[in-house]
Protein backbone atom coordinates (compact mmCIF):
# COMPACT_ATOMS: atom_id res chain seq x y z
CA UNK A 1 0.00 0.00 0.00
CA UNK A 2 2.88 2.52 0.43
CA UNK A 3 4.29 1.83 -3.03
CA UNK A 4 0.81 2.90 -4.51
CA UNK A 5 0.73 5.86 -2.03
CA UNK A 6 3.82 6.91 -3.58
CA UNK A 7 3.75 5.63 -7.06
CA UNK A 8 0.72 8.35 -7.02
CA UNK A 9 2.58 10.79 -5.68
CA UNK A 10 5.07 10.20 -8.17
CA UNK A 11 2.27 11.12 -10.89
CA UNK A 12 1.00 13.99 -9.09
CA UNK A 13 4.44 15.44 -9.36
CA UNK A 14 4.61 14.95 -12.78
CA UNK A 15 1.22 16.22 -13.76
CA UNK A 16 1.84 19.51 -11.88
CA UNK A 17 5.06 19.89 -13.19
CA UNK A 18 3.43 19.38 -17.12
CA UNK A 19 0.73 22.11 -16.53
CA UNK A 20 3.07 24.67 -14.37
CA UNK A 21 3.94 27.78 -16.87
CA UNK A 22 2.73 26.57 -20.12
CA UNK A 23 4.42 29.15 -22.47
CA UNK A 24 4.57 28.27 -26.53
CA UNK A 25 8.37 27.88 -26.78
CA UNK A 26 9.46 24.56 -28.26
CA UNK A 27 12.33 24.14 -25.11
CA UNK A 28 9.36 24.13 -22.85
CA UNK A 29 7.13 21.98 -25.00
CA UNK A 30 9.63 19.31 -24.93
CA UNK A 31 11.00 19.13 -21.46
CA UNK A 32 6.34 19.10 -21.37
CA UNK A 33 6.60 15.88 -23.79
CA UNK A 34 9.51 14.13 -21.74
CA UNK A 35 7.31 14.65 -18.65
CA UNK A 36 4.51 13.48 -20.32
CA UNK A 37 6.65 10.57 -21.63
CA UNK A 38 7.53 9.61 -17.59
CA UNK A 39 4.18 9.97 -16.34
CA UNK A 40 3.28 7.50 -18.80
CA UNK A 41 6.14 5.24 -17.69
CA UNK A 42 5.10 5.43 -13.55
CA UNK A 43 1.49 4.37 -14.62
CA UNK A 44 2.45 1.34 -16.11
CA UNK A 45 5.06 0.44 -14.09
CA UNK A 46 2.59 1.31 -11.23
CA UNK A 47 -0.53 -0.78 -13.41
CA UNK A 48 2.19 -3.59 -13.85
CA UNK A 49 3.56 -3.73 -9.97
CA UNK A 50 -0.38 -4.26 -8.66
CA UNK A 51 -1.02 -6.85 -11.31
CA UNK A 52 2.00 -8.66 -9.78
CA UNK A 53 1.15 -8.25 -5.97
CA UNK A 54 -2.68 -9.56 -7.15
CA UNK A 55 -1.41 -12.37 -8.83
CA UNK A 56 0.46 -13.59 -5.39
CA UNK A 57 -2.00 -12.53 -3.34
CA UNK A 58 -4.37 -14.72 -5.67
CA UNK A 59 -2.21 -17.96 -5.67
CA UNK A 60 -1.81 -17.31 -1.91
CA UNK A 61 -5.69 -18.02 -1.13
CA UNK A 62 -6.06 -20.37 -3.64
CA UNK A 63 -3.32 -22.52 -1.46
CA UNK A 64 -5.24 -21.25 1.29
CA UNK A 65 -8.59 -22.43 0.10
CA UNK A 66 -7.18 -26.00 -1.20
CA UNK A 67 -5.66 -26.79 2.44
CA UNK A 68 -9.04 -25.54 4.17
CA UNK A 69 -10.67 -28.03 1.12
CA UNK A 70 -8.34 -31.04 2.60
CA UNK A 71 -8.96 -30.46 6.12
Amino acid sequence: MKSCKYILFLIAVAISQFTYGQTPRVNEFQGKFGVFIAVALVVLVGIFVLLVMLDRKTKRLENRLNELKDK
